[in-house]
């Protein structure tokens, strides 16, 4: 859930001790890289590497979102793989792009009128995938909030809406920059890269806000309050399937298919919104952790290119992380990465026995 480009260098440019870091400045804090140590070709092959592990790892998931059957009945798995085909493209476009800007930059002047369009392609993959994941953990919430409602959500128009919301939101934030609007796009140094400036604090917070932060929070809170929901919802079930077998075991056959569709399906959505928890938790530490180091000390991290470099390496891998969360928390895209698996699994499709089954 991932996301983190831009804020880092606006909320260094909207730092009154550290205006150097916006471009065409000869202040003392920011100093002309003219060639690179070899501490950065390391960094620089890392990053490619990693990213073209996420972009196959991302491809994965998406496609066992949607051919393994226990996800695809998920009335959620739509944005799912929207939001794991959107790594896939920052995976393969924006960090390594970004990251070969930088590294270029000391040998080959990169006019400041290229950075409108790459400033603001970045921009709108970025932030699409931001608001991407947090439309999905509004979605899942209102499966849980609006169980009776929620129906509407799961047609395919509405999901549709849904996917497409992230996109234009991006593209009419990007309008002002690309145009000038207050804000636009600069060529910054040392380190070299397209970003939004010179930023105010309204308008820092306020990019700040609507491109990751607010997205974050977003998203900790609705996959949260699912997982309260569910440790309920499980633990309410089970003192009333108790009851039951201490009366006469389970009434009907009706009876015993609904209680085992609740179980097959609680289980289901807790075991995805947990995934989807530890990615937002993942999202919105890397998101914190450069703006949090420039509030602390902002002139040592201006003189200390290093220090900016290795600060950014966790968020240019911020989509190469999000497939190992799913992987390694939730045991059916484990199970859904087995070829095996998706051929010798005989399950029904859980919607047409209950309308809320599918909601997890």
């Amino acid at each position: 859930m991932t996301l983190i480009i831009y804020y880092d260098y606006d909320t260094i440019s909207n730092s009154s001790s550290t205006r150097a870091w916006n471009a065409t400045t000869n202040s003392p804090l920011s100093p002309a890289i003219t060639s690179h140590s070899p501490n950065f070709l390391i960094w620089l092959i890392l990053v490619l590497s990693a990213n073209l592990f996420g972009a196959i790892t991302n491809l994965l998931i998406a496609i066992a979102t949607l051919t393994y059957r226990p996800i695809r009945c998920c009335s959620s798995s739509g944005l799912i793989a929207h939001c794991a085909s959107l790594d896939v493209i920052r995976s393969i476009i924006v960090y390594p792009g970004l990251s070969l800007i930088a590294f270029l930059g000391p040998y080959h002047h990169f006019p400041q009128s290229a950075c409108r369009y790459v400033g603001g392609l970045a921009y709108i993959l970025v932030y699409t995938t931001n608001w991407a994941y947090c439309c999905l953990g509004v979605h899942r919430l209102c499966a849980v909030a609006l169980p009776h409602h929620f129906r509407y959500l799961t047609q395919k128009s509405a999901v549709a809406a849904i996917n497409l919301f992230p996109w234009l939101l991006s593209a009419l934030l990007a309008l002002f920059p690309f145009f000038g609007i207050g804000v636009e796009f600069v060529y910054t140094q040392p380190w070299n890269g397209c970003v939004i400036g010179p930023l105010g604090d309204r308008d820092a917070g306020f990019v700040l806000a609507m491109g990751t932060f607010l997205q974050s929070a977003i998203s900790l809170i609705a996959h949260a309050a699912i997982l309260m929901q569910v440790r309920m919802s499980a633990r309410n079930r089970r003192r009333r399937v108790t009851t039951v077998k201490e009366e006469e075991d389970l009434r009907n056959q009706y009876d015993q298919q609904m209680i085992t569709l609740n179980s097959e399906a609680t289980q289901r959505r807790y075991d995805i919104s947990r995934m989807l928890f530890v990615c937002s938790v993942w999202t919105f530490v890397v998101s914190l952790m450069l703006p949090l180091v420039i509030s602390w000390a902002p002139a040592y991290l201006a003189t200390n290119y290093p220090a900016q470099t290795w600060l950014r390496f966790l968020q240019f891998l911020s989509s190469a992380f999000n497939p190992v969360f799913f992987l390694l928390v939730s045991s059916l895209y484990r199970a859904g990465e087995k070829p095996s698996s998706r051929a010798t699994l005989p399950m029904e499709d859980e919607r047409k026995f209950h309308p809320l089954a599918a909601s997890s």
